[in-house]
């Protein structure tokens, strides 16, 4: 028998030793065992006899064969039958245990980040009254919106489409708590400074190996050339003379999911819906560009600025405050030019192409410029 289920398991050893014809001697040992009893019963010739150990005895005992002559050629203990087992039951018990550590792990963390949620869900509801009055006052008074006070509304818009399904995911699937960080659909304000750090940690891989794809593309076309895309010149001499192949309205769905995964907005659904997403992220960054330019830069935290050149797809991992200063400043200087106007779509390809070729220098050791400045 295999001993499984929940059947009982009997083992049953006869052994009959004949030293005469007339002398018989039988030693039989039953070992009766249930799958959820803890006592062992043990018949040696036609006496029952009960012991009830802590933990439940192996179905397998040695048998013992008494002579006729009186002597024990066989003598079994039931330690012995213990010790035989204790191997596989303490590498059994360690692994229980170990499942049983991490159960307890994953459950602290749930708890901990459910707290953590709990209270970065009431500073989203406050933001969520705030950006409703900001954009009252705008309406009825014709209210000025700050830098500061545009970023909080933008990012409130941004957050409101990630609570939905966020907060689904709390009160129908709270075990699966620790697995939305990886999918990205908590609203910031239940992130803390780390979480949000690691993030963008996992967006760079992700722009590192799309901008070298792109550069593949741009000099496999032929066209141009991929370095060309370094200089300021080079980009405001494409918005003036070819700005048409750049237009949201010219981009198909496979361009455009690549666009959104490199900025980190929404990249599912069909072309309408992700050009959509795309031309409310152009409006929001031409609109911040314009009021950092009125406003300047000196007065924005490490904090703000790894928000700010993010969004535009610029590097914050391993990247100084004074180098995220310096690279939102070239941005914001080339984006908001009179004449010739620059396409936030290009923008964004401009930047795709010298991350791919930054990268593609630092794997080689070559000591490179963030960009070229003309």
């Amino acid at each position: 028998m295999n001993g499984m289920g929940v059947a009982t398991s009997v083992g049953i050893r006869v052994y009959l030793c004949r030293r005469r014809p007339t002398s018989h001697v039988v030693a039989a040992v039953l070992t009766f065992r249930r799958s959820y009893a803890t006592e062992q019963y043990t018949i040696v010739s036609g006496h029952v006899a009960s012991n009830s150990p802590k933990a439940p005895l192996p179905s397998l005992t040695r048998t013992a064969a008494v002579s006729s002559r009186g002597s024990a050629h066989n003598v079994s203990q039931p330690s012995t039958a213990v010790r035989a087992t204790s191997g596989p039951t303490t590498v059994i018990s360690e692994q229980s245990g170990g499942l049983l550590a991490k159960l307890q792990g994953y459950a602290q963390k749930s708890r901990e980040m459910m707290k953590q949620f709990f209270v970065g869900t009431k500073v989203f509801l406050a933001e969520t009254r705030q950006a409703k009055e900001l954009k009252r006052r705008k309406v009825v008074n014709g209210y000025e919106w700050t830098r500061k006070e545009y970023f909080l509304i933008k990012r409130n818009e941004q957050d409101f489409w990630r609570a939905i399904p966020f907060l689904l995911c709390c009160v129908l699937l709270s075990e699966a708590i620790p697995f939305l960080l990886i999918r990205g659909i908590v609203p910031s304000p239940c992130l803390t400074e780390a979480q949000l750090d690691a993030r963008w940690k996992r967006l760079q891989e992700i722009r590192q190996k799309l901008a070298k794809d792109a550069v593949q593309s741009v000099n496999v076309g032929q066209a141009v050339q991929a370095s060309q895309f370094l200089q300021d010149d080079f980009v405001k001499y494409i918005a003036d003379t070819q700005p048409q192949y750049f237009l949201l309205e010219g981009m198909n769905r496979s361009q455009l999911k690549s666009i959104n995964t490199y900025l980190g907005i929404w990249r599912f659904g069909p072309a309408p819906y992700l050009r959509r997403v795309l031309r409310q992220h152009c409006d929001y960054i031409q609109g911040d560009d314009m009021l950092l330019k009125q406003e300047g830069l000196d007065l924005l935290t490490s904090q703000e600025l790894k928000w700010a050149v993010e969004a535009r797809g610029l590097p914050s991992t391993g990247a100084t405050p004074a180098q995220m200063r310096s690279d939102l400043s070239a941005w914001v200087n080339l984006h908001t030019v009179e004449k010739p106007k620059i396409p936030t779509e290009l923008m964004f390809f401009a930047t795709i192409v010298r991350t791919g070729l930054v990268a593609h220098a630092s794997q080689k050791g070559a000591v490179t410029h963030r960009g070229q400045r003309s």
